[in-house]
């Protein structure tokens, strides 16, 4: 927010004591209950007042609020206070995997927290719950980016698909589209978390030609998986642990297999039916 380097920046009510016992006792209350995921609803802001602060009155939401939160869910609101600090939106940003919504909850513990300020428009209260979500599948939140190309070089599409995944993009991939004008094109997307929002969006303003890009959050829902290694007549491999109903299912994953092949000069496309067949069997 003020343009310049970490280094060259004095905090004030961040660094003042009660923002320290806020984040540090957030992290001991998350280590001590063995917190494993933290969800949170869309984040409240107030609009339309001012409060004081050390760099003088400032608009609600601050601009450190609003800057921390993009690209998570918000609800503006037209309560003219204060109700989410840039301390508040730090730990939320930091820890939340995204929200939830309908899902199957088995809750175990309620707390709250009341404000000293009496709102009028909605209880003063931050409210914890602590439980156990349906097992059938993980989740979390994560950022889609998407932008229409019609005007760069088609050979340069595979280097910058490279470059976001280097750059911590889960995925990245391209739709053949018809655009304006009749022109072909193409739908760029991709989905990232959103600590590495910037650093993919610093990828496709310098390699591609687009000047703008589309952003919004994407919940996903995904069967539990992990890696493990099995020994196998290839020797000890890396494969997939994917888990639905209860039952394990083991998948060869695509470097592996190209690593035997390239050792055993093998077609590749014989190593993955040898593997499926002995995964099939564990």
């Amino acid at each position: 927010m003020h343009d310049s380097t970490p280094e060259k920046i004095h905090f004030h009510e961040v660094g003042a004591l009660d923002s320290i016992v806020d984040i540090v006792g957030t992290s001991i209350c998350i280590e001590y209950l063995g917190i494993h995921q933290v969800y949170s609803s869309p984040v409240k802001l107030g609009s339309g007042g001012l409060i004081k602060t050390r760099h003088g009155a400032m608009p609600v939401p601050t601009p450190a609020t609003v800057e921390i939160l993009k690209g998570y869910p918000t609800l503006l609101t037209d309560i003219p206070y204060e109700l989410t600090t840039p301390t508040g939106a730090a730990i939320i940003k930091a820890l939340s995997a995204g929200t939830l919504a309908a899902e199957k909850i088995t809750m175990h513990a309620i707390g709250y927290g009341a404000g000293a300020r009496e709102i009028q428009e909605v209880p003063n209260l931050l409210r914890i719950i602590i439980g156990e979500l349906d097992p059938t599948y993980e989740q979390d939140t994560i950022v889609s980016i998407e932008t229409n190309i019609d005007d760069m070089n088609p050979e340069i599409y595979p280097y910058v698909l490279e470059q976001l995944i280097s750059s911590g993009a889960h995925d990245a991939f391209l739709i053949p589209i018809l655009m304006k004008k009749g022109r072909p094109g193409m739908l760029l997307s991709t989905l990232v978390e959103r600590s590495r929002l910037e650093d993919v969006l610093a990828v496709l303003y310098r390699e591609t030609t687009t000047l703008g890009v589309r952003i919004q959050p994407v919940e996903r829902k995904k069967l539990a998986r992990r890696e493990k290694t099995i020994q196998s007549s290839f020797g000890p491999v890396k494969v997939k642990s994917v888990v639905h109903d209860g039952k394990e299912q083991l998948i060869p994953e695509f470097e592996e297999c190209r690593r035997i092949a390239g050792e055993k000069k093998m077609p590749l496309k014989d190593v993955y039916k040898l593997l499926e067949r002995e995964l099939g069997g564990n």
